[in-house]
This record gives structure tokens, sequence and C-alpha cells, in this order.
């Protein structure tokens, strides 16, 4: 990051949420050598599963990443199941995770936390990559080089970057802002 005249650290990208989709996206970015400061008002991970489901586009994307042996440990293809109404009629049957063209299974069940880590273990060692935990967005004003926001916590109070993109759920604050 660098200091613009106003004395705001100035980035590529601002991330807000750093979920799974915040830091996939912030690793890809820092990847590419942008610079990307991820903000998260949590300081850890969220200790339980909520995505329970990832198929091989998604292992594809960790394998690029760098970090398909990282997570290895944490998915398992998924048995057959079937999705079934009240009174126990088939809905909807799921085969047996079978290898597609990609390499990878199309179904596979996860431990989604253990993915978390992963992927905040290859964030820690990319250069241009800054994360700052703790601390909750506040606002954002539209300028021209892009936007410069707010945010209250531990490490930061005011950045500006030519795109903030927003991670961190349907009800958040920014999309509120935007």
């Amino acid at each position: 990051a660098y200091v613009n005249v106003t004395n705001q650290p100035v980035y590529d990208v601002c991330v807000v949420g750093f979920g799974p989709v915040g830091v996939a996206l912030t690793a890809a970015l820092g990847m590419r050598g942008l610079s990307v400061l991820a903000v998260d008002r949590s300081v850890d991970i969220y200790p339980q599963p909520r995505a329970a489901h990832i198929d091989g586009e998604t292992m594809r994307l960790l394998q690029a990443l760098g970090i398909a042996q990282a997570v290895l440990p944490h998915p398992r293809p998924a048995p057959p199941y079937h999705f079934v109404n009240p009174s126990g009629e088939i809905l909807m049957a799921v085969p047996a995770a079978a290898v597609e063209d990609d390499g990878w299974p199309n179904h596979l069940m996860i431990y989604q936390p253990g993915i978390e880590h992963a992927l905040r273990d290859r964030c820690a060692i990319l250069p241009t990559v800054e994360v700052h935990l703790g601390s909750s967005f506040v606002s954002l004003e539209q300028v021209a080089s892009g936007v410069t926001a707010q945010f209250d916590g531990v490490h930061v109070h005011a950045v500006s970057a030519p795109l903030l993109v927003g991670c961190d759920g349907a009800s958040s604050t920014e999309r509120e802002s935007i």
C-alpha cells in the first residue's frame, strides 16, 4: 500500500469479509501481485461448517491457489443421497461422487473451517496482502479514483481503493451503503 495526499492507505482492492469467498478472492488477487486489504469484523473462523458440499470446479480453484494438498484432509467424496418429502417420496436423487474430466470428484462433502484455515494460511504468505481482523466496515464514499472506506476497529480507520468488494453476506452494511 502507498499513502495518498490525505494520508489514507491506498490499495488496489479492498475486500470486506474474510470468510470463504473473501479469503479465496484475496488469495487470487494477491497471487497476481495486486495490493489487497482484507477486513473482517470477526477475528476467528466460524467454528461450525455452514457449507457442506463443493464440486470439482471448486477443487480446481483451490488447486490454482496452490492449496489443494492442504485442503485434501477436509473433503470426502459424497455417497449417494436422496432428498425426500415428509411422506418419504424421493424429490431428488444425487448419485455417488464420480471423478470428472477435471480430475476431481463432482460431489465432495467438506469440513468448511478446515478449508478456510488453508485459505488463510495461503494469504498469510502473500507479500501484497494485508489482513485486518476485528475491524468492522462503517461507510464508503464514491470518489473519482474509486472509493474511500471507513472502518471501526483494531487496525484500520480509512482506506482508499479503486475497488471495494463486499464478501460478507447479503445483509451486510456495505451492501446497504452501495
